[in-house]
């Protein structure tokens, strides 16, 4: 099962994407996660959640194919009242192996898409075909 929940702090799901300066294509990834503001977007939420990223890939034939990067759990803090997990992906490269050939990160243009795994099946930041954008170094 999958369902949108989106992204920000209503959903108890906020995402931030940003290029790297060490490189074009280098990208990292930020993800909060409110429990239990999930919990009241999603009935039987347990509060375990695994997110991850996914990012559009280009070979040298022209074929986009997504590639999933999981993203680690960085600790929490405190938000208001409520405690919100902080997970953090320093480093997606420029380049990968994608279906064994070489390929370009294309998320500056077609931008992301993050998701998490969770009891209740996958719950996604963006609508379905959407992406979210990445920002430039320093960019809020």
């Amino acid at each position: 099962m999958s369902r949108v929940i989106g992204n920000g702090n209503q959903s108890g799901l906020q995402v931030n994407a940003w290029r790297t300066n060490s490189g074009p294509a280098n990208m990292g990834v930020n993800i909060e996660v409110n429990d239990a503001q999930v919990r009241k977007a999603v009935d039987g939420f347990d509060g375990l959640e695994k997110p991850f990223v996914s990012v559009p890939f280009q070979t040298a034939d022209g074929k986009v194919s997504w590639k999933r990067f999981d993203v680690s759990w960085a600790g929490d803090h405190i938000e208001g009242r409520a405690l919100v997990d902080d997970y953090a992906l320093s480093h997606v490269p420029g380049t990968a192996q994608v279906n064994g050939k070489q390929a370009e990160n294309m998320a500056n243009d077609l931008g992301v898409a993050v998701g998490m795994d969770t009891n209740e099946g996958t719950l996604w930041a963006q609508d379905f075909g959407q992406t979210l954008p990445v920002k430039e170094p320093g960019q809020p």
